[in-house]
């Protein structure tokens, strides 16, 4: 099955190298467990509020949800930034010979980097909101925790997801 949204050159039956696969186990472990620290204290919350939400929001629950807004654009903005430099400096670095380096290996940090980056920023978020929640239950905080669980859901590495993203900044290391 090919990626819709791929430029032409790519294809989708190259496999991946052991060391990118191994990145996906990595990102994939990295990410549930991020997610599960969220879940766990999320069952704690509901727990402590006995499956109450029917509060009327503070001040904490408005900075929870703020800080929610804010950290999703975050988590969209900042890590391509951070990859964009990285995938400059690396582009930049003077080859022995003439012969075009494969950099693979440096791309698949740069990768596991901006996932870690973003699904972080998402956490810090939801762990607010479940404080607020905590403190004052209204349910406003427990659906913006949901929504930032279902982002970092989405930033879960699948082997073609990384397979393109090496593909198109090696693409854009040529040009640079």
């Amino acid at each position: 099955m090919s990626d819709p949204y791929s430029s032409p050159s790519q294809s989708n039956d190259v496999p991946l190298s052991k060391a990118a696969a191994d990145a996906v186990k990595q990102l994939r472990i990295i990410t549930f467990a991020l997610l599960s620290g969220v879940m766990t204290f999320a069952g704690i919350s509901l727990v402590v509020n006995g499956f109450s939400f029917d509060a009327d929001p503070d001040i904490l629950s408005w900075i929870g949800l703020g800080f929610a807004g804010l950290m999703i654009v975050n988590s969209l903005a900042i890590p391509p930034v951070i990859a964009k430099s990285q995938v400059k400096a690396i582009a930049a670095k003077p080859t022995t010979d003439g012969s075009s380096p494969d950099y693979t290996d440096e791309l698949l940090g740069v990768f596991r980097t901006q996932t870690i980056v973003g699904c972080a920023l998402l956490e810090g978020a939801a762990f607010l909101n479940l404080v607020a929640t905590m403190v004052t239950p209204f349910v406003g905080n427990l659906v913006a925790v949901v929504v930032l669980m279902g982002l970092m859901l989405a930033r879960v590495p699948s082997p073609s997801k990384l397979q393109f993203w090496v593909q198109d900044r090696t693409q854009e290391m040529t040009v640079l």
